[in-house]
């Protein structure tokens, strides 16, 4: 078999369009579909996925349904919503979850069918061939009807009747038939057109290398060739075409002429266009999304390289802007955005991009900019134009601005080291009070270095389970007696046991909050319960364990505090389940009615961080707890500012009169236990009533009866 047969059976082959964010999966599911002999197109992403259907003719579309910026359901959905591409069957291939929610929302984004990952093999090819057999005997329809076609085009009378253009051509090119569609698509009198060389009317060259092809018998004397190009339309103008070209040749083979088919596809072309915009614009702001800001910055950079410019990357979060958002509605949230979005737009220049990557945070691209003060410059007028009041809705709303600055070259060469950089610079900018701009600094890259091998550390031993627990004592502040422990978890890491506070934000932002929280309850729970099986006198100590956002969200809580109860065979009545305040008003519905369950059984129900969040009192009404304990930062006030200790009388005077008892942390100076003793506090936490310690050391910890909690 020559070359030349071997691309015509290539082109024959049916297409299957496989969609995954991860190459490895690409990877695989090209060898699996190996044995159906079909030609493999693989795409990385919705968007890409979206430019390929629109260049091929699919049999079958197998889609991942979890991937960045545009999913499977929203890749399907567009899809649908376009005519020609509304009859591609589509599988879904996932490993989410098989809720009915989750596939009833993918049949009707469109699939036809779902596989879950991993993918039995035989499954997938019994599927695929079968949908292969469809789309065959639909080609074998769509040839009958191209047979057809060809017999009806000697018919004149059919062939004026035509909407696509049709044009006759000699082997030297010249037009020797144009049927009314044709004229009229090009704007041109049928006697104009006739004897008038076809070459000249095509934008891009490349017809007469198909005519010359034509005449020196190159190929298949019946090839077809068929493409996207431009015809020149009256004067001046151009039309977007998809044409076909084929010889005419005699009963013995020899060549004619050929026949030239073209149709508009200025809808498509608008369609594209469209669907481009939706893959690479915000819907919301119409600005740049992340994935045409990440081009225009790579686009920049290359540019600066050669000119010795600079290239500035701004990184933007709003200051304040989830309060405004929460209390006035999302409608009122999604005006703001909009205005932020247009003095971002205002403040900068024409050839530079302003992006929304996502809630409220924006992006800058300062292209080519000669002088470095530029950079400065625009970073004020942009904390300015931000901070002027923003009339929407009839009330005047305030927000500020956090500002992140990373400069090409200095700050990395890449566009993915520039956004880490300047994204680090705008949390700099935060953490010092918000409402500026700050330059990323080699102080900030070896912190970023600092905290990538401290990132890889807490990886590996997340995996291991390598964590330390302890225990503070709660101290019933009437007795002094220590009446049971808070768990906290500590890390060993380069040397030192860090508490927790100074790894659980990055465990957060790794996402493994959920395993990691749950790993603490399963070993404090079994820890403790051993400490209380060796001494019967300790049967009563109780325990309190933390819950996380991401539990709270990702977690059935009361099926997993019922399991542990029961596989550990704990009292209910010795467990106490903590809520943080801070949070309260992100958890889900579900999470409130698990724990008014949990107290049903026994469990004790407190709301941590009491004071600190925006609407402690509203929280109590929200959520009935049995234990309120007050936010360390009140009670470290305590001696010092006296609008605190007011603050602090209310809030407890508020959580007995609804018969909840109350908790101070942090007491570690006998000015604050007196304090808190003199307003009625049932326990008290803090350095000065006990350390935090390991279970092996929790006889040193407890006050006997008859002792003061403090000596």
């Amino acid at each position: 078999m020559d070359d030349m047969e071997e691309n015509t059976q290539e082109a024959k082959l049916p297409k299957i369009l496989v969609v995954d964010d991860k190459p490895e999966n690409l990877l695989a599911m090209g060898k699996l579909l190996k044995p159906v002999g079909a030609e493999i197109f693989k795409a990385l992403s919705g968007e890409e996925a979206l430019g390929l259907v629109l260049r091929h003719e699919f049999a079958l579309i197998l889609l991942d349904v979890q991937m960045p910026v545009m999913d499977g359901f929203e890749t399907a959905r567009f899809l649908r919503d376009n005519k020609s591409t509304e009859t591609i069957p589509i599988i879904f291939v996932t490993a989410i979850s098989k809720e009915d929610k989750h596939v009833t929302e993918g049949y009707e984004s469109g699939a036809v069918d779902y596989l879950y990952k991993p993918v039995n093999k035989d499954i997938l090819l019994s599927k695929v061939r079968v949908f292969l057999q469809l789309d065959k005997q639909r080609r074998e329809l769509e040839d009958l009807a191209t047979e057809l076609r060809a017999l009806s085009e000697q018919n004149h009378l059919l062939l004026d009747c035509a909407a696509e253009g049709i044009l006759g051509i000699d082997p030297e090119g010249s037009i020797t038939f144009a049927n009314p569609a044709a004229c009229q698509l090009l704007q041109q009198d049928e006697q104009m057109l006739l004897g008038t060389s076809i070459i000249p009317f095509f934008v891009e060259p490349g017809i007469e290398d198909i005519i010359q092809q034509w005449m020196a018998g190159d190929g298949e004397p019946d090839s077809i060739f068929s493409k996207t190009s431009a015809l020149k339309q009256g004067e001046s103008g151009s039309l977007p075409v998809e044409f076909s070209a084929s010889p005419t040749q005699t009963e013995n083979g020899t060549v004619m002429g050929g026949v030239l088919v073209f149709q508009d596809i200025t809808e498509r072309k608008k369609l594209e266009e469209h669907l481009l915009k939706m893959a690479k614009y915000d819907g919301l702001t119409g600005l740049a999304n992340r994935t045409l800001f990440m081009e225009f910055l790579m686009a920049s950079i290359t540019r600066s390289e050669i000119s010795q410019h600079i290239t500035a990357v701004f990184y933007l979060d709003l200051d304040h802007f989830k309060p405004i958002n929460d209390s006035l509605g999302h409608d009122v949230g999604d005006e703001l955005l909009k205005s932020v979005a247009e003095r971002l737009q205002q403040s900068v220049r024409r050839g530079d991009l302003v992006a929304r990557l996502g809630g409220d945070e924006f992006a800058v691209v300062l292209d080519d900019v000669a002088r470095p003060d530029d950079v400065k410059l625009v970073a004020e007028k942009i904390v300015e134009a931000v901070c002027r009041p923003h009339p929407i809705g009839g009330r005047e709303l305030h927000v500020s601005t956090s500002v992140g600055i990373a400069v090409w070259p200095e700050c990395g060469r890449e566009p993915d080291e520039l956004v880490k950089a300047a994204d680090t610079a705008m949390y700099v900018t935060k953490k010092n009070g918000r409402r500026g701009y700050q330059y990323f600094t080699d102080t900030m890259r070896e912190e970023n270095r600092r905290k990538a091998f401290m990132e890889q550390a807490l990886k590996t031993d997340l995996q291991r389970g390598n964590f330390e627990l302890f225990y503070q004592p709660m101290v019933a502040l009437e007795s002094g007696r220590v009446i049971g422990f808070e768990t906290e978890v500590r890390w060993d890491y380069d040397g030192r046991l860090r508490l927790q506070d100074e790894f659980l934000p990055l465990v957060e932002e790794l996402r493994q909050m959920t395993s990691l929280g749950e790993w603490v309850l399963n070993n404090a729970s079994r820890e403790m319960a051993q400490w209380r099986h060796a001494d019967p006198g300790r049967k009563h100590t109780l325990l309190a364990m933390n819950l996380s956002l991401s539990q709270c969200k990702d977690v059935n809580i009361q099926a997993m505090i019922e399991a542990l109860l029961e596989q550990q065979n704990i009292d209910p009545q010795v467990m106490e389940i903590e809520i943080s305040e801070r949070f309260l008003n992100e958890i889900p519905g579900k999470v409130v009615n698990d724990l008014k369950a949990l107290r049903k059984v026994g469990v004790h129900v407190a709301l941590d961080n009491f004071g600190s969040g925006t609407s402690a009192l509203n929280y109590l009404r929200r959520l009935t707890v049995d234990v309120v304990k007050i936010d360390p930062g009140f009670i470290h006030e305590i001696g010092r500012d006296s609008a605190t200790e007011g603050i602090i009388r209310a809030m407890t005077f508020l959580a007995k009169d609804m018969g909840i008892k109350t908790v101070a942390e942090g007491i570690d100076s006998e000015a604050q236990l007196a304090f808190v003793r003199d307003l009625g506090y049932d326990r008290g936490q803090g350095l000065l009533l006990g350390a935090a310690n390991p279970v092996t050391r929790l006889e040193d910890t407890v006050v006997m009866p008859g002792k003061n909690s403090s000596g």
